[in-house]
C-alpha cells in the first residue's frame, strides 16, 4: 500500500524546503523547451505541491500532469490546484510509474522527486531498480526533452550535538532502504549512473540548500519538529536509552529544551537535482 505516513508529512517538509525546490525548478529552465503550450509530467506527484510550483514556472498555456499511485495524494493535489487558481494548468491522474498511461513523446519534460529510492512496490514505491521507471520517463518525453530527478540529499539539524546526530543518521532505520551489502550504484547519489544507463545525454548535477535560522514562526517551528520525527523517530529503537532521552529533549516541540528555540539556532537541508536530455535521435 502507499506510504500514507510520508504523505501526512509532505506538507511540513515542502514548506521547510520550498526555497530549494523552487530554485531547482528554476535551474531547469523548463519553459525554454517549448515556451507556449509546454507539457510536463510530475511523476509521483504526492500531495501536488511540486506540481503547483512547476506550473507556476511555465508560460501561459503550459500544463503539468501530476501522476501518482496514491488516491489520497491526488485528492489533496486537486484541492491544492483549485485553491491556487491553477486547476486549468494542472491535471491529476492515478497511475503506476512502471507503466505510465501515456503515449510515446507525450511530454516536453518530466520531473520525479523523492521517489526513486529502492523500496518495495508493496509500500507504493516503484521497486528496487530505478531503471524501469527512468526508461518509462524516456519513452513518454519527446526526443530532446528533459528528465529531472530530485532527492533530499543531506541535513545538519542538531548543531552542538554532532555525535547524537551522527548516531541517529547511522541507524538502519535512518539509512533505509540502503543496505551495507549494496554497491555504490544503489545509493541515490549514483543517480548520474542511472541516467546514463537510461540513455540520457548532457547529464548535470546541482545541489540546493535551505538555510534554517531562528527565530521561527509557529508554523515553521512545527514543521521542523515534524522533520525531526520523519528523519529519526523510527531510528529510536536502535539507540541507547541516554540517546533516546536526549532526542526527546532536543527534538520535541513541547520540550523546554527544544533545539529550534535556541537563539541563533542554524541548520540546513540540501536537495540534489540530477537531470539530462532525451537523445534527439533515440537509439
Amino acid at each position: 500500500m502507499p506510504d500514507l505516513d510520508y504523505l501526512s508529512l509532505a506538507s511540513p517538509m515542502h514548506r521547510l524546503t520550498e526555497t530549494a525546490i523552487r530554485a531547482a525548478i528554476s535551474a531547469l529552465a523548463i519553459d525554454s523547451l517549448n515556451r507556449r503550450g509546454c507539457r510536463g509530467l510530475d511523476a509521483a506527484c504526492g500531495n501536488g505541491d511540486h506540481s503547483l510550483w512547476l506550473a507556476q514556472a511555465l508560460s501561459p498555456g503550459g500544463r503539468v500532469t501530476g501522476l501518482d499511485i496514491c488516491r489520497e495524494g491526488l485528492l489533496l493535489a486537486r484541492s491544492s490546484s483549485e485553491r491556487a487558481g491553477l486547476a486549468d494548468s494542472v491535471d491529476c491522474i492515478q497511475g503506476d510509474l512502471r507503466a505510465l498511461p501515456f503515449p510515446d513523446h507525450a511530454f516536453d519534460w518530466a520531473w520525479c522527486a523523492d521517489v526513486l529510492y529502492p523500496r518495495p512496490p508493496s509500500r507504493g514505491f516503484p521497486g528496487w531498480d530505478p531503471l524501469p521507471v527512468l526508461r518509462e520517463l524516456v519513452r513518454v518525453v519527446r526526443p530532446g526533452g528533459l528528465i529531472a530527478i530530485l532527492f533530499w540529499s543531506s541535513q545538519r539539524l542538531l548543531p552542538g550535538h554532532p555525535f547524537l546526530e551522527a548516531r541517529l543518521n547511522a541507524t538502519r532505520a535512518a539509512c533505509y532502504p540502503f543496505q551495507e551489502t549494496w554497491c555504490y550504484r544503489d545509493h541515490i547519489l549514483s543517480a548520474p549512473v542511472w541516467l546514463q544507463e537510461a540513455g540520457l545525454e548532457e547529464i548535470r548535477v546541482e545541489t540546493f540548500a535551505v538555510d534554517l535560522l531562528s527565530p521561527f514562526s509557529s508554523q515553521a517551528r512545527d514543521d521542523l519538529a515534524a522533520c525531526f520525527q520523519m528523519l529519526w523517530k523510527r531510528a529510536l529503537p536502535e539507540l541507547s536509552e541516554a540517546d533516546k532521552m536526549q532526542f526527546e529533549r532536543l527534538c520535541s516541540k513541547d520540550s523546554p529544551y527544544f533545539i529550534a528555540d535556541r537563539p541563533g539556532y542554524y541548520a540546513f537541508i540540501t536537495y540534489t537535482l540530477f537531470f539530462g536530455l532525451v537523445p534527439s535521435r533515440l537509439k
